[in-house]
């Protein structure tokens, strides 16, 4: 039967999918597909399923699909499509006006569309019409390449990415080159298919370039933007052989990688790097800005500014802090260094008042949600209000587009270590060429997830100003975590008492690894009673946040209201959002406590960190899980009075700058739990950002010229 998707419930990808349809009859039943879809559906589609009725104990009547393929719609479907796809919205095609369309055009309509025929559509504005046929070539297109991919064994849910990128010869192109899948597909599911089902031969061109675009985009997994050629070509002798030099020749050749003295880098890496070098050499030219201009005009200086916002909000900068302000006013890439403590958050409230100050636009961001909210809080409602606060994802989506050409945005990146090369690159490309760049950081902190180190080179280049705010304050500095905080960040590892009871500083209770998380729950029991405190661990399943999660769940009272599917969480729990969403004003890494349970409906009430209680239901459920430990990964950009951290074992992620994260999270008291011989080895050993291979503002950097590209 042929059905239309009218709400998709859940989808975990191609394994479970759960949706909504209607059939040709009009009839609206509820389908579940266990790994049977080549993808995903989306609502609107057209599908052709093959499914039998059964029952759910808790759902009741369904469908459960045997086989299904993604189809061409036509008729009604073809009305329901055009006014409910996604790939379609912002086109005012709804309900009314795709009824008009096919009223006019009949069964005709498919044709024009296909064809392209703008001028065929003479019930809609000639942009609106060429914009629909140019969305509906990847719509209608996407059957056969779905189709293509699936009969070869490859994975049908990439096919709208691949039209999304090669368009209508999306299938010529994979026949021609089946290894232009690489950038959807792991190199050796695409390689498997190419020898034994192409059966090309082990040292086709193709086959050589795209190992080596393969190999590098593997190092880049690893946080290189870059890899020697020594280890470039061992790598690719255990494809190659002798022809490893070969491999890499032909790629270089090709411009599918560029050679900068001893390292190869892939064409993005490439790009990207230098296009932020050429844009740094740009803003060392001076550029007076409108605001600059209007304190001119008034007579006014920047420094008088300073003086006298500080005196009329009350507040008492430190020299640090105001040569801070004043360098980020001035400058047009400025980077502001800082620890624990040391009064980053004024710094950054002065700066938004200044701004708004002469009129100017303040722009700030940073990588996680939970770290734009800390921003917000500390900026206050009313100055938060005047000022863009948002995560970098959700600038450059809907801050970026509003932003005249001409402006000069002062654009205020906070943990800024946690910014990688392509986020850096989309945030200096997309915005308004005057725009102005102030980083705020802590170098020694975690590096970013992605490749590159864009704000760790940056704070070591002459050619970069910066301030470093060293001064610990007094409340601060009392507490005993700033001064264990540096000897981690110096390589030495500091004498750390046994815990004892709640209290300040940083403690260590060794155990065993068996014992590492059983202690560690212990332990924040004794501190829960002074307050506030998080579970910190290394890792997210064995011996990590997982195991924390199910040893604290299974604590929770008999008949206690519950969950138990999709999410276990019952009331009282503190739960972590893990993704951003907009409908629900969640962010990712945003907690909350369970505050109440509809079993039966499958809501869970929680009172998030903003004070605010939100329901979850559907697949909101499905982005949420346990907090009462969190990976250390997941806590950068928060912080808490208490934290337990959990080092049950080495490891190679367990570095000093991981063990400095987890640390600077605590206001008051960290304990560290787990092995003494683990954490001394990790603070005295060179942190894993000093291994990446990274050229950006490299001496050795020769750099690739993309005029031609």
């Amino acid at each position: 039967m042929t059905v239309t998707i009218d709400e998709v419930l859940y989808s975990d990808g191609r394994d479970r999918t759960v949706f909504r349809a209607t059939d040709e009859k009009g009839v609206t039943a509820r389908y579940t597909a266990s790994g049977v879809l080549p993808r995903a559906p989306v609502v609107g589609e057209c599908w052709s399923l093959e499914s039998t009725d059964e029952r759910h104990p808790q759902y009741g009547a369904q469908r459960c699909v045997a086989r299904g393929s993604l189809t061409r719609p036509t008729g009604a479907f073809l009305v329901y499509l055009l006014s409910r796809h996604p790939a379609l919205r912002g086109l005012g095609l709804g309900v009314v006006t795709a009824n008009k369309l096919y009223q006019a055009h009949g069964s005709e309509l498919a044709n024009l569309l296909s064809r392209g025929d703008a001028k065929g559509l003479p019930e809609l504005a000639e942009d609106i019409a060429c914009e629909l046929c140019e969305r509906w070539s990847a719509l209608a297109f996407e059957p056969s390449v779905v189709t293509w991919l699936d009969e070869r064994g490859l994975e049908p849910r990439i096919a709208s990415r691949i039209i999304a990128l090669y368009g209508v010869q999306a299938v010529e192109a994979m026949e021609t080159n089946p290894y232009c899948l690489l950038p959807f597909m792991a190199f050796e599911k695409i390689d498997a298919f190419a020898l034994t089902r192409l059966k090309l031969a082990t040292n086709d061109p193709r086959r050589m370039v795209a190992a080596v675009e393969a190999a590098l985009y593997r190092s880049m997994a690893k946080g290189h933007t870059a890899s020697s050629r020594t280890d470039l070509i061992a790598a690719l002798r255990w494809s190659f052989g002798d022809h490893a030099e070969e491999a890499l020749s032909l790629a270089l050749a090709q411009e599918v990688a560029f050679a900068s003295g001893t390292q190869v880098q892939a064409y993005a890496p490439a790009l990207m790097e230098r296009e932020l070098e050429k844009w740094l050499r740009e803003v060392q030219q001076p550029a007076q800005t409108q605001q600059e201009m209007l304190l001119l005009t008034a007579g006014d200086t920047i420094p008088a500014l300073v003086e006298r916002q500080s005196k009329a909000d009350g507040t008492t900068l430190t020299d640090e802090q105001r040569q801070a302000v004043l360098g980020a006013l001035a400058s047009r890439i400025y980077c502001i260094l800082g620890g624990a403590g040391v009064g980053k958050t004024t710094v950054l409230k002065m700066l938004a008042r200044l701004i708004t100050a002469v009129q100017g636009q303040a722009c700030f961001m940073a990588i996680s949600g939970r770290a734009t909210r800390r921003i917000a809080e500390a900026l206050g409602s009313e100055l938060a209000a005047q000022c863009t606060v948002k995560t970098v994802a959700a600038y450059l989506k809907s801050t970026v587009p509003t932003l005249a050409a001409d402006s000069a945005p002062w654009l205020i990146v906070d943990e800024s270590s946690m910014i990688d090369l392509q986020n850096a690159y989309r945030i200096v490309t997309r915005s308004p060429a005057l725009s102005r760049l102030v980083l705020v950081g802590d170098p020694h902190q975690l590096p970013p997830v992605g490749a590159g180190l864009f704000f760790h080179r940056l704070v070591t280049s002459d050619d970069v100003p910066r301030t470093e705010l060293t001064r610990v304050f007094r409340h601060a500095e009392a507490t005993g975590i700033p001064a264990v905080a540096r000897d981690v960040r110096a390589g030495l590892f500091p004498a750390l008492p046994p815990f004892e009871a709640a209290g300040h500083g940083v403690q260590l209770q060794e155990t065993s690894s068996e014992e590492a998380i059983p202690e560690a729950i212990r332990i924040r029991d004794l501190l829960a009673q002074a307050g506030d405190v998080q579970i910190l661990t290394m890792f997210r399943n064995s011996l990590g946040a997982s195991d924390v999660n199910r040893a604290m769940h299974g604590r929770v009272e008999p008949g206690t209201p519950r969950l138990v599917f999709p999410l276990e969480a019952a009331l009282g729990e503190p739960v972590m959002f893990a993704k951003n969403d907009p409908e629900l004003d969640l962010q990712n890494g945003s907690l909350g406590i369970v505050a109440a349970v509809d079993e039966n409906a499958k809501v869970l009430s929680v009172r998030w960190d903003d004070g605010v209680v939100r329901d979850l239901s559907g697949p909101a459920l499905y982005s949420c899980d346990l907090a009462h430990g969190i990976t250390t990964h997941k806590s950068q950009g928060s912080q808490y009075e208490r934290v337990v951290i959990v080092v049950p074992r080495a490891s190679k992620i367990l570095d000093r700058t991981l063990l400095y994260t987890a640390i600077t999270r605590a206001k008051k008291q960290a304990v560290l739990v787990g092995d003494r011989a683990a954490i001394r080895a990790a603070v005295i050993a060179p942190s894993n950002a000093t291994q990446r291979s990274v050229l950006f503002l490299s001496q050795d950097n020769e750099g690739p010229s993309f005029a031609s590209r």
